[in-house]
């Protein structure tokens, strides 16, 4: 295992966090916002919303997907270390 790389973590946009109904910040200001003015009223909002969503989503997926990939690749590399020194 490579000790040198450390994790990511995961961050969540505002755009995610205000989707999900996530707090970023625990703040009542925020929370308070978040009831009132965040739907999206006409067409156009709704259009750009549900964009912001998918682009949003694609990107958490990412972000997993590379996350998995690290695990793996740590994984596979601490096997061959194992092997090598013990084989």
């Amino acid at each position: 295992m490579n000790k040198l790389r450390k994790d990511r973590p995961l961050a969540m946009s505002r755009t995610l966090a205000i989707a999900t109904g996530a707090d970023l910040d625990g703040s009542q200001w925020y929370q308070d916002r978040t009831k009132h003015d965040v739907r999206p009223n006409t067409g156009a909002e709704q259009y750009w919303a549900a964009r912001a969503l998918k682009a949003e989503t694609a990107l958490s997926a990412g972000d997993t997907h590379q996350l998995e990939v690290q695990h793996l690749r740590d994984s596979e590399e601490t096997k061959r270390f194992v092997r090598l020194c013990h084989g």
